[in-house]
Parts: C-alpha cells; sequence; structure tokens
C-alpha cells in the first residue's frame, strides 16, 4: 500500500508537469486571466488529490476551507454542510451547490473549488473586484495548510520578494544544476530559522571560509534582496549563477547589532561534491548534499585502492571524520545509499511503516552487515537535518562508528518544492523519519554518543572522556517518547542542547579518539553497557 502510494504521488508529479508543459499560451503570471486560474486550480487540486485521496482525505478536508479562505475578501458568505449537499451561501442565499457523489469524482477536487470561485465572483462585489492572483493565493495557501505539516504553500509574491520571480522558478533552478558551466555557488548553505534565515553551514576551504562567515550568521539580503525565510524554499536557488559572476551577501553575525555586506565570487564547484581532506592517515570529508556523483566519490576514495586519488586508499587510512554538521538531505534513498558507504557490506535500505497520512521511512536491515575496518567518527549539530539525521543516529545506535557534537535539528520529515502553474510552489513535507531503533525524528532529533559541549578542550577532553564524561548511552538516547509529549521531548534534547559552530573543537577531538585505538574501543564497548 505505502509503495502504491509513493506511485501515486509520482504520477501526480508528472502529470502536473505535463499539463503545464502543454499549456498553451503559458499563462500571464503578472495579470493571469479566468482560464489561467483554471489551469492552476486544476492541476493544483488535481495534485491534492492523487497524493492524499487514498490516506483517507477527504473533499470536506482540503476544499472546504480553501472555499472559505474567501471569506477574507467575503465576510458575508460561507460553506454549509446538510446532509449529502454541500453549499456555498451569500447572505443567506444559496449560490452554489453540489452534491456528495461530486465530492469523490477524479475532477470533483478542482470542479467544486473553481465552481464556488466562479459563483463569488459573480455575486460579490467584493470578490469580484479582487485579482485572481489574490483569489488563487488565498484558495492555495487554506488547502495546503488543511493538511497541516504535510504541504506548505508559498506565492509568487514571497518569491519575488527575494529575488525569485521567474515563471518557473524551480524549474530554472534544476536547469542550473544540470548546466554544470553555470552550477556556482559562494560555499555556504542556508536554512530557514524562526522568522530568519541563517547560514547552517560553511564549506571548508571556499571563500564564504575566507570571508569569515559562519554557521548562525544571519542572511539579510542576497544582491540586495531580503533573503527569505520561507518554510521550504530551496534557498540555493537564490545563490546559484554563472561562474565567475559576483554575489553580495549582507549578514549580521550572532549577538551583534551590526551588519556587513560581503562580495563573494561564485567558483565552479557543486555542493553535491564532498570536502575531503587527509592528514596523518585520517580522512575528513564534510558533506553538505547528496547525488550520485557523492556517492561514487566516497566509494572511490575509501573502497577502491585504484581511486584518482590513491593517497586516500583504504590501506594509508587509520580513521575517517564524516563532518555532518549542517548537512541536510533531502531523499531517504540517498541517505540509506550514504550510510552504506561505509559498511564494506552494502545491504540496508529504507523501508515504509503504513501510517494515516503518510508512511514512514525506516532503517531495516536485510541481514546483519559487516562493519569496515576503518574507524569512522561522525560530527553532527543543531544545524544537522532532514535525511542527515537518521544517518547520525543509525551510525551510533549500530555501533557503526562515534558520534561527537550535539543534538541534531529534529526536522523529522523530508520535503521537496514544487513549481505551480500560477508561479508558486507547493512544499511537499514528505515522509516522517523513523530509525531502526524505532523512535522517530521529529521535533526529537538525534543526541551524539559523546557531547563535546560537556566536555573541555584538548587534552582535558580526554582525561573526561577516560572518566565517562560526556558519554549519553545507547539506552538513553533510544528511550521511548510518547511523540505528542512534547516537555519530554524537550527534556531529552536538554541533555546536549543544539549547538550550530563548526569550529575546530570537536575535529581535533574527533582526531585524538581516532589516534587512540584503545579509546575508540573503549567508548563503542561502553556505549552498549
Amino acid at each position: 500500500m505505502a509503495r502504491l502510494r509513493q506511485i501515486g504521488v509520482f504520477k501526480a508529479l508528472c502529470l502536473l508537469v505535463l499539463l503545464q508543459a502543454c499549456a498553451v499560451p503559458r499563462p500571464n503570471l503578472d495579470a493571469p486571466t479566468q482560464t489561467d486560474t483554471t489551469r492552476t486550480l486544476r492541476t493544483s487540486f488535481d495534485y491534492l488529490y492523487e497524493t492524499h485521496r487514498k490516506d483517507g482525505v477527504r473533499l470536506e478536508d482540503i476544499v472546504l476551507p480553501a472555499i472559505e479562505s474567501l471569506r477574507e475578501l467575503e465576510p458575508d458568505m460561507r460553506v454549509s454542510v446538510d446532509g449529502r449537499f454541500a453549499e456555498v451561501v451569500l447572505r443567506d442565499e444559496v449560490i452554489y451547490r453540489f452534491d456528495q457523489p461530486a465530492w469523490y469524482a477524479a475532477d470533483g477536487w478542482a470542479a467544486v473549488t473553481r465552481n464556488s470561485v466562479w459563483a463569488l465572483k459573480g455575486a460579490s462585489p467584493n470578490v469580484a473586484s479582487a485579482s485572481w492572483i489574490e483569489i488563487t493565493d488565498l484558495v492555495l495557501a487554506a488547502a495546503a495548510a488543511s493538511l497541516d505539516r504535510e504541504i506548505g504553500y508559498v506565492s509568487r509574491q514571497d518569491l519575488k520578494a527575494v529575488g525569485l520571480a521567474g515563471g518557473d522558478p524551480l524549474r530554472e533552478y534544476l536547469d542550473y544544476s544540470w548546466k554544470q558551466d553555470y552550477w556556482a555557488i559562494p560555499g555556504f548553505r542556508m536554512q530557514p530559522a524562526n522568522d530568519l534565515t541563517e547560514i547552517a553551514q560553511v564549506r571548508r576551504q571556499s571563500d564564504a571560509e575566507q570571508a569569515g562567515l559562519k554557521p548562525g550568521d544571519q542572511v539579510l539580503a542576497i544582491d540586495g534582496k531580503p533573503a527569505g525565510n520561507y518554510e521550504g524554499i530551496p534557498l540555493a536557488m537564490q545563490l546559484v549563477g554563472p561562474t565567475g559572476s559576483e554575489l553580495n551577501v549582507t549578514v549580521r553575525s550572532a549577538g551583534s547589532t551590526q551588519s556587513r555586506t560581503i562580495t563573494l565570487q561564485r567558483t565552479h564547484q557543486n555542493l553535491d561534491m564532498p570536502v575531503m581532506q587527509q592528514r596523518d592517515g585520517v580522512l575528513y570529508i564534510q558533506v553538505s548534499a547528496i547525488s550520485k556523483k557523492t556517492l561514487e566519490t566516497l566509494k572511490a576514495h575509501i573502497k577502491d585502492e585504484t581511486a584518482e586519488l590513491p593517497e586516500l586508499g583504504q590501506e594509508d587510512m587509520s580513521g575517517i571524520i564524516l563532518d555532518l554538521r549542517g548537512t541536510a538531505i533531502a531523499n531517504p534513498f540517498a541517505t540509506a545509499l550514504l550510510h552504506d558507504v561505509f559498511y564494506n557490506d552494502s545491504t540496508r535500505y529504507y523501508d515504509q511503516e503504513e501510517q494515516k497520512t503518510s508512511p514512514r521511512e525506516r532503517f531495516a536491515a536485510r541481514k546483519a552487515l559487516e562493519n569496515s575496518e576503518i574507524p569512522l567518527v561522525v560530527l553532527a549539530n543543531g544545524n544537522t537535518s532532514n535525511g542527515a539525521e537518521p544517518l547520525v543516529a543509525e551510525f551510533a545506535d549500530s555501533g557503526r562508528g562515534i558520534v561527537i557534537g550535539s543534538v541534531t535539528r529534529g526536522t523529522g520529515y523530508y520535503e521537496w518544492p514544487l513549481s505551480l502553474g500560477n508561479g508558486a510552489l507547493f512544499v511537499h513535507r514528505g515522509n516522517e523519519i523513523k530509525t531502526s531503533s524505532d523512535y522517530t525524528m521529529d521535533k526529537r532529533g538525534a543526541l551524539p554518543m559523546i557531547c563535546s559541549a560537556a566536555l573541555d578542550s584538548g587534552e582535558a577532553a580526554i582525561t573526561q572522556l577516560k572518566m565517562g564524561e560526556g558519554h549519553i548511552d545507547h539506552a538513553t538516547r533510544t528511550r521511548k517518547i510518547d511523540d505528542s509529549d512534547s516537555a519530554a521531548l524537550q527534556a531529552h534534547r536538554d541533555q546536549c542542547p543544539p549547538e550550530i559552530g563548526q569550529d575546530d573543537k570537536d575535529i581535533r577531538l574527533a582526531e585524538a579518539i581516532l589516534e587512540d585505538p584503545a579509546l575508540y574501543a573503549a567508548i563503542l564497548e561502553a556505549d552498549l553497557r
């Protein structure tokens, strides 16, 4: 059933793309016609229908709230349900009625919505004077909101506010990512943080690092346009541009009242390519995002002695530091495949566990895995999010490696954007993440094995570790907590509160542990006591 639902999602995505691609003429996004609006509502509600009707979500759960959103324009209208009929009423006069059979027709959701809108346009001067843009934004935002956290809506006006005013900004962004000569970035990743946009990760050896940008810096503007703080927008869309072009970033450091503008040059690099450095036999890997190229590169350098850089071959490697601080992975399969790189036998995969509105993604082993002989230390922090979080949990809970840092962000789900016909986005929040130890990430996150904030620096930290300080054991990390008990979830996170820095303290600690095989083994052994 879960697999069928997944196929339905991709079917809906393909349908939406095809319908938009076949639209002739292309919609006027600045002054859409009634025909343009009809097409947008049709494709949008077709997508909602295909992705949610099998999960028990009914027309009245989505369409009625969408229609009722127009009360913002016409306070005297209401939607009432009486037995098998639902009615749109304006000042006690029924202006549109639909009955139960229409609720489940393939075109029912879109048809009921657009017919209600047309009826209100003809009967209410207030709705008649509103633009199609305003009406469409109200209806689609309300439809998305009715699904709670399943889908978010980002209007074209919101996208324009952050400099993303293209006819199809997502498609243009994806086109950039395929054009290697055009895919150029300044070396940092952003993420929404409350009502702000913050730097989540700075790539080592990048211009952004040289300019002094740090995780936690507030991004105020990109090339003079206010930085977006809209949950789910691929913020990297604001950063791509021609190789060699300049990017002006206005930031304010945490705790400061002064802003500064930094000019960076977009260099030819890809966020999907890991940063790799070797020192004294220890391979350092920083991951920003995951793609097939990421996996090929890591496999070559870790498993293949004929790799282009033979000095990184397995026989010369005494340990690996995998830096996932600020890493976000948006695909469950990428999470699983990256996990497998660090095992000799790649046999782990994602399973799906059915629930009402969305299946949970869960690690499940086909058979016992053979751990690689290469010691592994993973770095995580409060900006480690999405699919990187179960990766952190799995390495620690399975005993494959030692996790150092702080609790992760607790995002709890995957998400991806979908362009709509009106130039806006649906942000689909995908399947809930669950670990093989049977706990979810949402609002909880993954605790590290070693809470670095509880330790001093240098040799003092090693002494503390040998005395058992700073260690959060397996039983504590994986204990059962009611997902609805917010106080218990917060208390769990407070055992090692989220840190967002990327300083070298955790790297030095990881190196010290890898230099002492007895200490490395003792930490793993103590974790399971």
